[in-house]
């Protein structure tokens, strides 16, 4: 079925929305819809994503009003009278597109390390877990 996709673009601080007409398949994330936009209808359209596992933040944006990360939730979740509306996060300088500076966010990260950090870290290696002890993490989070 078609729905339409509509971002918010900036560009040389011109701000607008660009509508795109998308057959939304159920099973597609957010970010998948967008880049199927980038590779197959605008080449133009900038945004950011690293590792698609909700766990680096990048592909964080505002989705129909809400911020999310695209990659974690599925398109069709959120759409409102068959419009997906996208925009770039809001409080942060936006650089072009969906692209933000999260240089602020990640400065203030730093400063309180909210990530663990082993008190033996293994030499010359990583710190393996297990499948089992990852289950139970990602619950937690």
């Amino acid at each position: 079925m078609e729905y339409l996709v509509k971002i918010k673009r900036y560009n040389q601080s011109k701000t607008y929305f660009s509508e795109y007409k998308v057959n939304l398949d159920e099973k597609l994330t957010v970010l998948e819809v967008i880049e199927y936009i980038k590779n197959h209808i605008d080449l133009t359209l900038t945004y950011r994503a690293f590792c698609k596992s909700a766990i680096c933040g990048s592909c964080a944006m505002v989705v129909n009003g809400s911020s999310k990360l695209t990659c974690k939730i599925k398109a069709i979740d959120f759409l409102i009278d068959g419009v997906l509306t996208i925009e770039p996060l809001k409080h942060f300088e936006v650089i072009r597109d969906l692209v933000v500076n999260q240089d602020e966010g990640f400065n203030k990260l730093k400063k309180v390390k909210p990530f663990l950090e082993p008190n033996n870290p293994p030499e010359n290696s990583e710190f393996l877990i297990t499948p089992d002890e990852v289950q139970k993490y990602d619950k937690q989070t």
